[in-house]
Parts: structure tokens; C-alpha cells; sequence
């Protein structure tokens, strides 16, 4: 048995993970293993996991011996499969990069695991928003101490706290339900959602009281705004100068998704007092114009996804390798996007 235990820059955020704890025998004792091939780059105990369910786990330049394919956000071509010709399996971290009609083509089985850190990027978003609120406070402190409390306050921020405020949802999926929930249950939110491919019946949204709206209505609405709607050439720049002129100046935004808000126009909207403030967990390294462009904000919260996200990051890969293992065993693996 193998036990991985990683430790992050949390003391207290520790965690293990035993490769075999669903109850698969150990890879080097089977017949004909297949050629696992990872087409992105893992984080370092996620890469572990998967070696250890797969002896035969290879790199992308492999592509040509794959039986089955794990795929982060690289895209997977009609292309692609023809040059793995004894491609059986994909799993991936959403289906969008993947030419689904040319994989059902070719008989290839495709599933996704969309969902299965939406408790930790919903945690990300609480954590956000929370940092946010806090930079409020240290602004206006700065701002009013220099007289002695009878400075001018120039944020267009209020100090009033997070409780009973309407907190606004773009994107309903997974991370977009438990990120209201956890603002629900911790702050008696009033909920709105906005999604244009919003089921009327998803059964995770019928426990939960909250508003479906048109996009408009929501920003306008919003005393705070979480964004988890997943990126794609529909919703590059959805939220840009225009909507965020709807919203409220004492709003706070909050995207765990990047470039679903137009960050030109954000970084606009808060030099000029549009919305109160905003945060961000980018996922990318900024360039030295980004950065220097977030910095100059006192009211910005900027993080680097990579640093902070190690537990997301990991287990998205416990969860594509648990996936892909059970397509192998022939078990019936389930797409985490519900």
C-alpha cells in the first residue's frame, strides 16, 4: 500500500492519500497494463497518485501509444485520436476542450470530473470574498487615521458586514451551488443565479432558496458577486464595462475563473469607484503589466492560483486517476459534473 502525505504552507493543512484506498489491487500485479498517457502537467502528489494506479503512465509525446488519455485544458482534436490509434479511454477536467462527436466516432470513451473540487474552489470563493471585505476595512482605516478619524473616506464602501447581504452567482454548476450554500448557511444570504443553461429541475438547487435571473439583474442586485461560470469563446469578457456599471459601488466581486471578467474594465471599475472592491484567484502567472496594474489598486485582492491551490490541483488528479481506473476495470465511472 501506498500512503502519500503532503504538507502545504498551512501547518494545519494536512492530508493523505492512500492510492489503493478504493479497494484496487496493485498495478504491478496485473496482465497487460495499458499506456496511460497524461497530456498536461500534474502537481507533484497528484503525479505521484497516478503513477502509482498507473505503472505505465507516460507523457504527452506518447500520444501515439495511449490507450487512455488524462487531460487538464489541453485540447483533444479529432486530429489527436487519429494519432492514438489504440485510444480507448479519455478522462478530463471538463469536456469542453474535447471533440466529443469525433470521439464517440471512434468509439472512444469520454468522461469528466468538472465537479470534483467544487468544494474547494466554493471554499476558495468564501475565502475571496472574505479578503475583499477585509481590504474594505484597512482602506477606509488608512484613509480616516491620518486625521485622526476626521479624514474623508473616498471608498465608496460602507464598514457593514457580510450578514443578510444578496450574494449574486454567475455560473449554477457544482462550485457555483456549494459557494452559495456556504454563503447562505454562514451569512443568511439572499441568493440570485444566473446561468443560461441552468436546468429548471437540478436537483442540487432544489434545497436551496434562491432567485434565477437575467445577468443584468443579478449585477445590479448583488451586494456581493461570486463568478464560477467555466471559460469558453461564449463567455470571454461576459462581464465587462457595461455590466459592471450596473453594479452597486459598495459591491465586492469575487472569480475563481479568469477572463470571464474583462480585467482591463475591472481594474477601470475600481479606480474609479464603480464597485467597492474586487479579488481574484488568477490560476496564471500575471505578466509584469498585470501585476503592475493590480498592484497600484488598494482595493484589489489578488492570488496566484498555483501557490495557493494545492489541494484543488491534487484532487482533480485523485479524481481523474480514480475515474480512468475504474474505466479500466471495466466499473462504471461516473462524471463528477453533477
Amino acid at each position: 500500500m501506498l500512503s502519500i502525505l503532503t504538507q502545504t504552507q498551512n501547518p494545519f493543512a494536512t492530508f493523505t492519500i492512500d492510492a489503493y484506498a478504493h479497494g484496487y489491487p496493485h498495478p504491478a500485479g496485473r496482465a497487460n497494463e495499458p499506456v496511460v498517457v497524461a497530456l498536461d502537467a500534474f502537481d507533484p502528489t497528484g503525479t505521484a497518485y497516478l503513477r502509482a494506479l498507473f505503472p505505465r503512465l507516460r507523457p504527452a509525446a506518447s500520444l501515439p501509444d495511449a490507450e487512455g488519455l488524462l487531460v487538464l485544458s489541453s485540447p483533444v482534436t479529432a486530429h489527436d485520436m487519429a494519432q492514438a490509434p489504440k485510444l480507448r479511454w479519455i478522462v478530463a477536467h471538463t469536456t469542453e476542450n474535447v471533440d466529443l462527436a469525433a470521439a464517440a466516432a471512434a468509439g472512444i470513451a469520454v468522461r469528466c470530473v468538472t465537479g470534483s473540487n467544487a468544494g474547494l474552489v466554493a471554499e476558495v470563493a468564501l475565502g475571496l470574498v472574505c479578503a475583499a471585505a477585509g481590504t474594505l476595512l484597512e482602506l477606509i482605516d488608512r484613509q480616516l487615521r491620518p486625521g485622526e478619524f476626521g479624514g474623508k473616506r473616498t471608498s465608496g464602501a460602507a464598514t457593514e458586514l457580510l450578514t443578510d447581504k444578496v450574494f449574486g452567482v454567475v455560473g449554477g454548476g457544482a462550485s457555483g451551488f456549494l459557494a452559495a450554500r456556504k454563503f447562505y448557511d454562514t451569512f443568511g444570504a439572499t441568493v440570485l443565479v444566473y446561468d443560461p443553461d441552468f436546468p429548471e429541475d437540478d436537483f442540487r438547487w432544489a434545497c436551496l432558496p434562491h432567485e434565477r435571473a437575467e445577468l443584468r439583474d443579478v449585477l445590479s442586485r448583488a451586494d456581493v458577486l461570486s463568478v464560477h461560470i467555466a471559460l469558453s469563446a461564449e463567455t470571454r469578457g461576459l462581464i465587462g464595462a457595461d455590466e459592471l456599471a450596473c453594479m452597486q459601488p459598495t459591491a465586492i466581486l469575487a472569480s475563481t475563473t479568469r477572463h470571464v471578467v474583462d480585467e482591463d474594465a475591472l481594474r477601470a471599475a475600481l479606480s474609479s469607484g464603480t464597485i467597492a472592491c474586487a479579488a481574484l484567484d488568477t490560476g496564471l502567472p500575471l505578466t509584469p503589466g498585470e501585476r503592475a496594474g493590480w498592484s497600484s489598486l488598494d482595493n484589489a485582492v489578488v492570488t496566484p492560483r498555483d501557490g495557493a491551490r494545492g489541494k484543488v490541483q491534487t484532487a482533480t488528479a485523485v479524481a481523474m486517476a480514480d475515474c480512468m481506473r475504474e474505466l479500466i476495470d471495466g466499473g462504471r465511472a461516473r462524471d463528477w459534473a453533477v
